[in-house]
């Protein structure tokens, strides 16, 4: 099965098969910064500093994200920005010490109206994708509607599970 998505809930960062001494993969770091992303529009203090974050923002640091993932400093920093040039996140400095993440698109494939399946609330919306990726953008539609196709940089046009891999960031490189 390669289409759709699913949601998995935030307690599954507290089951034994999630906590692990082990390091991180670079697959599981992604999904945990899909699992701490903030799910509402709130506000939160950082280093005394007052941080209004968006659907999708991840207040954090090098150093604690070091930790969890059992990674030195250096190795996040770098996998921060290989997700940054390939247009996934986006990296905000808040104060000396801390950081907010922006994950593009979270918002999207994550939001719900209330009362309504996931798969039917996508409405129309342009993904903008880096130079570096397979494909410069996408529209989708409400479910059932015609999909518009663009082409990649190559003038192929590109199928939904490919261009699905290369944003979630899986893809054949």
């Amino acid at each position: 099965m390669s289409g759709g998505f699913i949601l998995l809930h935030r307690k599954l960062m507290l089951h034994w098969l999630y906590e692990s001494e082990r390091p991180f993969t670079k697959r599981e770091a992604w999904i945990d910064l899909l699992f701490l992303a903030a799910y509402k529009v709130h506000s939160r203090e950082l280093d005394g500093k007052l941080a209004n974050l968006e659907v999708g923002d991840i207040p954090t640091s090098m150093q604690q994200l070091a930790g969890r993932w059992h990674w030195t400093w250096r190795r996040v920093r770098t996998f921060l920005k290989t997700l940054e040039n390939d247009g996934m996140i986006r990296i905000v400095k808040h104060t000396h010490n801390s950081t907010i993440l922006k994950l593009n698109n979270y918002a999207y494939y994550q939001l719900k109206t209330e009362g309504q399946d996931t798969t039917t609330n996508i409405a129309t919306s342009t993904l903008t994708r880096s130079p570096n990726s397979r494909a410069s953008s996408r529209t989708y539609k409400k479910k059932g509607a015609n999909k518009e196709k663009q082409k990649n940089n190559d003038g192929d046009f590109l199928d939904d599970d490919a261009w699905m891999k290369g944003a979630l960031g899986y893809g054949d490189s």
